[in-house]
């Protein structure tokens, strides 16, 4: 009671530091953390039209630290404050706050951009119906493909190098083929808006690239040679000239998000 705060918004509880501090040091005092092998604690706070807030912002519920923080007020629980009505809500935010828990993002964080924000999934903010459409199917697959693509094409020039320190072994011919087509068709299929496709691309190629990193590691360096301006030229240009429009867009776009 003594930590209720009110402004224009309304009345609150600030939970960093104190709060949070002090739920996190003493789980051990309300949860037996050793029934099974791993334990969620979830705390649960029902309010009497009272916020919580991390920071300053307000939340409906706060995880990925291995435990949960849970809000509701009276009135939320049921639909429109009528208590004739079933409860709602609640078990989706639990969900959502196990699924950090586990190491889910949301699917709009960072490069995966802001079209993801509306996907129908459980981690999402601003899911807007129950079903999944074309429309959040090619939202997840396009974002997946900006992300994983903008990756693959840093990991590649990386991968270029180690192959050349390593003495370019033939046996790696083949997978690098591989990669540099994959690299190659992921643009072609995003600029026909096959989503599905590029993105399954853009995750087999990452794949190809530990595959290849994980080889040349076990490899060893044979000799340090490095790619000069005219070799990188003329392996990457074929990659460099198709994608450079969907590059830009990662780009700008990760600048549009930070």
């Amino acid at each position: 009671q003594s930590r209720i705060e009110e402004d224009i918004d309304g009345k609150y509880i600030e939970v960093w530091p104190e709060v949070f501090n002090y739920l996190s040091n003493h789980r051990s005092d309300y949860f037996n953390l050793e029934t099974v092998g791993f334990v969620l604690p979830c705390y649960f706070f029902i309010t009497n039209e009272v916020d919580f807030r991390y920071g300053g912002i307000s939340f409906a519920g706060l995880g990925g630290m291995g435990w949960e923080i849970l809000l509701a007020t009276q009135n939320s629980l049921f639909e429109n404050g009528q208590l004739d009505q079933p409860r709602r809500g609640m078990s989706q935010v639990m969900i959502h706050e196990l699924g950090h828990s586990l190491g889910l993002p949301h699917p709009h964080s960072g490069t995966f951009g802001w079209g993801s924000s509306f996907v129908a999934d459980v981690m999402s903010y601003f899911a807007m119906e129950p079903g999944y459409s074309t429309f959040y199917q090619d939202a997840i697959g396009c974002a997946q493909t900006e992300a994983n693509f903008h990756y693959a094409l840093t990991e590649y020039e990386t991968a270029l190098q180690l192959y050349a320190d390593a003495g370019e072994p033939q046996a790696l011919n083949d997978l690098i083929t591989q990669i540099y087509d994959s690299l190659t068709l992921i643009p072609t299929y995003y600029k026909q808006m096959d989503y599905n496709q590029s993105a399954t691309k853009a995750f087999v190629v990452r794949e190809q690239l530990q595959q290849l990193f994980d080889t040349l590691q076990n490899t060893g360096t044979s000799s340090s040679k490095t790619l000069t301006s005219t070799s990188y030229f003329g392996i990457s240009l074929a990659i460099v000239l198709p994608v450079f429009i969907l590059t830009k867009k990662v780009l700008r776009r990760r600048k549009d998000v930070n």
